[in-house]
């Protein structure tokens, strides 16, 4: 696996199937195809997710009541904050699922993207999956979309927020990239919805996963389970389908008071203005 622009791919210091005993967290900007992709992967027989709890915001807000200064002072975590701080996580992920040994643990928090730089020094081995999808797409979704109100998702009120907040969280997601040993691949949505199979064999590689028959129809297997702790349960219980690639180019007279915002983002993540792949 070679070299890829950080964010964007497997970064260059991930291994080939090594996910070893850490988690795998999947994150992404909100809406950009995560409880998707938590289906397909909870579908496998070598996976189990769990699915947005917020553990990780949880030993974060503990972080900060104790007086740290997130993140300047995670440096000075030593290794038995460490510790405890690790054990606190399976403590509180055992009361959400049955923790099995010999299952891959999927932590899906979208939100976690803005804690890497906490989970790169408690968990120095997990792999990141980056779910990514066009930045115009994501901020109508989560604009559009009838959440339960709270201090996260009151950034979606209004266009501009939203937009700024696209912008904040994306380029702490960079910058986490840049200076941190992260082990990531990129699953784009874009492509997950076209061909399942073409996008998740790679993903499955770098998890050290075999591709089985049933990751192909994550609505059979949505159905299937007792509850989905997602707004897009709705969306996930359906077959795939395409309306909502690109689906900003409907509303651009609506959107253009951020469409210069996130012009460069599109640009940086491989799509142009128009919302196709460059």
């Amino acid at each position: 696996m070679g070299q890829l622009t950080p964010g964007l791919g497997i970064n260059r210091h991930a291994g080939e199937g090594a996910v070893g005993d850490a988690p795998v967290f999947l994150i992404g900007f909100p809406r950009s195809g995560t409880t998707l992709l938590d289906q397909i992967l909870d579908a496998h027989g070598g996976v189990q997710v769990m699915e947005e709890r917020a553990v990780v915001a949880a030993l974060a807000e503990q972080l900060k009541a104790e007086g740290m200064n997130l993140p300047v002072d995670f440096s000075g975590l030593d290794e038995q904050r460490i510790k405890d701080l690790k054990a606190r996580y399976y403590e509180q992920v055992c009361s959400y699922v049955d923790l099995q040994s010999n299952l891959l643990l999927v932590d899906k928090m979208p939100l976690n993207i803005v804690h890497v730089p906490l989970l790169a020094r408690i968990f120095p081995d997990a792999h990141y999956i980056f779910a990514l999808r066009h930045p115009l797409d994501v901020v109508l979704s989560n604009f559009m979309q009838l959440f339960q109100l709270n201090p996260a998702m009151a950034n979606f009120l209004d266009l501009e927020t939203a937009a700024n907040t696209y912008e904040n969280v994306m380029g702490l997601w960079l910058k986490s990239c840049e200076v941190l040993p992260l082990r990531v691949h990129t699953v784009r949505y874009e492509n997950l919805v076209e061909d399942i199979e073409g996008e998740i064999r790679p993903l499955l590689e770098f998890l050290g996963l075999e591709w089985q028959s049933g990751l192909a129809d994550p609505a059979a297997h949505a159905r299937k389970r007792q509850a989905i702790n997602t707004p897009s349960y709705e969306q996930v219980a359906q077959p795939l389908y395409l309306k909502s690639k690109y689906r900003w180019r409907r509303y651009q007279d609506q959107l253009q008071p951020v469409v210069e915002q996130l012009t460069p983002w599109a640009k940086k993540y491989g799509y142009d203005v128009d919302g196709t792949k460059t």
